[in-house]
């Protein structure tokens, strides 16, 4: 068993809605490579998720024992992380509230709290992404500071305490907490309005109630599925190397699934329709690849043409994938946190020709060029 095939079949077991004879088997013919399987899950932060799947497929029954006692023990370990960072929600929901504001819950905290995933323990979450108007935002970060959360990072901020970036406030922690959290006012940088507009978004935001009766609220459907589709894009944005994480698929998967056909066909075509159609097309081929193109919704449903799919295969299996990565470690070494702009601007069209007009700048990144073609013709000659 390859690790394509590994990542394929945790994720083909992840979209399956009722139990299938073929899946079933190809378990129990790959029960001894469980090391792998394993692997893929955890890589990929979807091991609680797979274990609920693979329960209410009743195959947990096929699995060799050390996989299913794992799978089992980073669910139950991610149902208790997640109950205390629901909790630490509730206090950040009542503080903001105290400041007559609503806190949007962004990603994986706005999946934990709609219960969008069918048990608790199925959906990692890294950080807390709230979404404010930027108008509440000096009044909710005093009320934040009060609550005993300390910004990490000062040197991001101005001398009036304003933010340095254009989507949010850096990072804030509490020492009684144990996740970070980021107070935005925007969810993607703004060249990404004509999509997720920030004034529409918060128009269509749906309020949700909490313990307590804190008041909170969600992104509606279609701009939540919108925002997973090009946060994990312009995130993971080497898009020649395939590395979409199987997380986000997943969340993708789960919000589609969630809207109607016409509601999908829709939101999707904001997204065909808009110069970052680029994102949509990745992401469909990266889930059809993996899911399968039968466990999709069919508004989701996209090609893979088979040098495309080489490409997917040849990245998991750390093929033409790593000597990429290399590359592309070669590039950000060079030229550090520039490095990594130059990557991300690449792949989109509307920053390339900004990027040029800064490369050919005298002074600019040329006067390393000559280090950095030597360090990428070094590294993807090697085998």
């Amino acid at each position: 068993m390859t690790r394509f095939e590994a990542l394929s079949l945790v994720a083909r077991t992840l979209a399956a809605q009722q139990p299938d004879a073929a899946l079933a088997d190809t378990w129990r013919r790959h029960a001894d490579e469980w090391p792998l399987v394993l692997e893929m899950a955890t890589g990929h932060r979807v091991a609680g998720a797979l274990f609920t799947a693979l329960e209410s497929l009743d195959l947990d029954a096929e699995l060799a024992e050390p996989l299913g006692d794992t799978l089992r023990v980073l669910r139950d370990w991610a149902r208790e992380r997640n109950a205390g960072i629901a909790q630490q929600w509730l206090g950040i929901a009542a503080a903001l509230n105290r400041a007559s504001a609503t806190p949007v819950a962004l990603k994986g905290s706005g999946m934990l709290l709609t219960q969008l995933y069918p048990d608790a323990g199925d959906r990692l979450i890294g950080d807390i992404d709230i979404l404010l108007p930027r108008a509440q935002q000096e009044a909710a970060m005093q009320e934040l500071l009060r609550e005993g959360y300390a910004v990490q990072n000062p040197d991001l901020l101005h001398e009036d305490g304003a933010p340095r970036g254009d989507i949010h406030y850096p990072p804030l922690a509490h020492p009684e907490h144990a996740l970070i959290l980021e107070l935005h006012w925007r969810v993607m940088p703004p060249e990404f309005d004509d999509v997720l507009p920030p004034d529409k978004i918060m128009k269509r935001i749906a309020p949700i109630s909490l313990d307590g009766g804190a008041r909170a609220a969600v992104l509606g459907d279609g701009d939540a599925l919108l925002y997973n589709i090009l946060h994990a894009e312009e995130r993971h944005h080497l898009v020649a190397l395939q590395n979409t994480e199987l997380f986000r698929l997943l969340d993708t998967l789960r919000l589609a699934r969630g809207m109607n056909a016409d509601e999908l066909r829709e939101t999707l075509g904001r997204l065909e329709h808009s110069r970052h159609a680029r994102a949509l097309e990745h992401h469909a081929r990266m889930a059809a690849a993996l899911f399968g193109t039968e466990g999709l919704p069919p508004p989701l449903q996209r090609p893979v043409p088979p040098r495309a799919l080489r490409r997917i295969q040849n990245a998991v299996n750390g093929t033409r994938g790593a000597r990429l990565e290399s590359a592309a470690r070669g590039i950000t070494v060079a030229l550090g946190n520039n490095g990594h702009d130059i990557l991300r601007q690449w792949q989109s069209p509307s920053r390339r020709r900004a990027l040029l007009a800064k490369l050919l700048r005298p002074g600019s990144y040329l006067r390393r060029a000559r280090g950095i073609a030597r360090e990428l013709a070094v590294r993807l000659r090697r085998p």
